[in-house]
């Protein structure tokens, strides 16, 4: 079964400048919603995604992010954490949301996998995954100035595309001798 969802410090660093900057007066919040699933119960299980997510919330909250991490989420447990997630977003926020787990396309559309998946059908998997456009959508949404979170901050992304492209590599490393 899968583990339940859990909340985990970030940082617990002693000193000062490790801790989240709180924004200057009239700046933007920084909010990061950061999900690890490793714990799959019908399909094959992970064994890094909770720690990229972990390393990535530890990144997010050093660079002043007050981040939501999240681990091993059902279904219930990830489309309702999006939605609480999306409330809290408020007009003028840098918002960055980063998923590690299973993914799929089907039909030209991409779902993120929660850790009760059950895979048994396409249409089982598009009705109980989470569709990537919604999480793309959220920024569609009248927040009043919010900053397109579908793009890691100029601190956040050299360290986020450097990470995608080490994990990338490795993956057709690790599948080009299984071809």
């Amino acid at each position: 079964p899968a583990a339940p969802a859990t909340t985990q410090p970030v940082a617990q660093a002693p000193a000062a400048s490790a801790t989240p900057k709180a924004p200057a007066a009239g700046s933007a919040r920084r909010l990061a919603l950061v999900i690890g699933n490793d714990s799959y119960t019908t399909v094959t299980p992970l064994q890094n995604a909770r720690a990229d997510a972990r390393a990535m919330a530890a990144q997010l909250g050093k660079l002043g992010y007050a981040v939501t991490l999240r681990t091993d989420l059902t279904e219930r447990a990830m489309k309702d954490e999006l939605r609480q997630f999306n409330s809290r977003i408020q007009g003028g926020d840098e918002v960055l949301f980063f998923f590690a787990g299973h993914g799929v396309q089907i039909g030209g559309t991409n779902y993120l996998l929660p850790a009760d998946i059950r895979g048994d059908s396409a249409e089982q998997v598009r009705d109980d995954a989470l569709p990537l456009q919604k999480v793309l959508e959220m920024n569609e949404l009248d927040r009043d100035g919010a900053q397109d979170f579908t793009r890691p901050s100029s601190e956040v992304y050299p360290q986020f595309e450097a990470a995608v492209r080490t994990r990338i590599a490795g993956w057709y490393a690790e599948n080009a001798s299984n071809e």
